[in-house]
């Protein structure tokens, strides 16, 4: 074997590599725009699920819920409204709702206080890509599906809360992307959804 054809089968085992390598990187970015979009549906039906099943649960009355997040999320699961999936134990038994992203969830249940009645959801401590993934879930696009508004806080203390409702002139709901990046410009936020009862 001479040395030209040493060369020409090192130069074609890179080529192989080099390809092998390119098809692999492609298949990384594919798989993680996949899981991506599979979190933001699983997050609507999740979000979906509880709102379905708080309104069925409490559509003649509105219970008390504790306004801690644990007693909450005991409470909302021995109701039957929050999923195994949906909570947390620790090793004392304690329960705590979670999102599918694995943070905190609180889910609050308000009886009406001269308005009408309504609950929230909230996806605590949000990565600012995910924060604009769940401003764009559509949650009905008008007052009648049941959204009140839908707020933003961003873990800096120097950004505001933003609140997109049906009345305002400056933050309606639906959000446009501007809107939706400006509100999500935090490293961090909590993002709550308020629906009524």
């Amino acid at each position: 074997m001479n040395s030209s054809e040493r060369g020409s089968s090192l130069i074609e085992m890179l080529g192989v590599i080099c390809i092998i390598g390119t098809i692999t990187v492609m298949m990384m970015g594919g798989i993680s725009i996949t899981m991506r979009r599979f979190k933001i549906t699983q997050a609507n039906r999740q979000v979906n699920h509880i709102v379905k099943d708080i309104r069925n649960a409490f559509s003649a009355d509105v219970p008390t819920i504790p306004q801690t997040g644990k007693s909450a999320a005991k409470q909302l699961f021995d109701a039957g409204i929050l999923d195994k999936s949906d909570v947390s134990t620790d090793d004392s038994g304690n329960y705590a709702a979670t999102t599918v992203y694995g943070s905190e969830m609180d889910i609050r249940v308000s009886p009406s206080d001269g308005e009408d009645a309504y609950f929230t959801i909230t996806y605590k401590d949000m990565p600012s890509g995910v924060c604009i993934d769940l401003l764009q879930l559509d949650f009905g696009d008008d007052p009648s599906d049941g959204l009140k508004s839908i707020s933003v806080s961003g873990s800096e203390s120097a950004l505001a809360k933003t609140t997109f409702d049906w009345n305002s002139n400056s933050h309606k709901l639906m959000p446009q992307m501007a809107q939706i990046v400006e509100a999500c410009k935090s490293s961090r936020s909590d993002i709550t959804w308020k629906f009524y009862l």
